[in-house]
């Protein structure tokens, strides 16, 4: 629908095509957010690639990167993916691939959302039916998972590979407050090859 936004809001949007990245960020709704957006009631059915970095049904990059004290959130809320998304390098996910937050009082926050069954999520590492990747650059930075749900099988195919149901995984340099996760479910396989 949308390759890049900020200060953003996408709502009731619907993506039946393939998204393809011949280098990294695709997703079937916003391919990168930054700073702050909403994207809610949104739908993507197409087959999802990105060849290195950053693939997923409905959002690919999310960043609140803003460096001053005002409060920024990106919300991703009752979306739905079934397409498959696949990342040739990290971060591939049902809703949001990969999402940076640098801010001590910047977070994202997936409510009511669900990757379907049969659309199958694959990447070397960080490889999650919600979240693919997690980053925090200062202490507090926080990403919610609410009420969400995955059904689709997720794949790692990395060496050193981290992949989740719900969240593949995090990376920080420094502390932070990481991933809350909150009332979810998964009943896809998680399978590392």
């Amino acid at each position: 629908i949308a390759g890049s936004s900020q200060f953003s809001n996408v709502y009731s949007c619907v993506n039946r095509g393939n998204v393809e990245s011949t280098k990294q960020t695709a997703a079937g709704i916003l391919g990168y957010n930054f700073i702050q957006g909403n994207i809610a009631n949104c739908q993507n059915y197409g087959e999802i690639k990105a060849k290195t970095y950053q693939a997923a049904g409905i959002l690919g990059f999310a960043t609140t990167w803003y460096r001053n004290n005002s409060t920024y959130t990106i919300a991703v809320t009752r979306c739905t993916n079934y397409g498959k998304c696949t990342a040739g390098g990290n971060a591939a996910a049902g809703i949001v691939g990969y999402t940076e937050n640098e801010n001590n009082v910047h977070k994202l926050i997936i409510d009511r959302c669900i990757n379907a069954k049969g659309a199958d999520i694959t990447a070397p590492t960080h490889s999650g039916g919600i979240l693919g990747c997690q980053q925090g650059y200062y202490n507090w930075c926080r990403t919610d998972i609410k009420n969400s749900e995955n059904h689709a099988t997720v794949t790692g195919t990395g060496k050193n590979t981290s992949i989740g149901g719900i969240c593949g995984g995090m990376l920080r340099h420094s502390q932070s407050q990481g991933v809350y996760i909150w009332n979810c479910y998964n009943d896809g396989n998680v399978v590392y090859s």
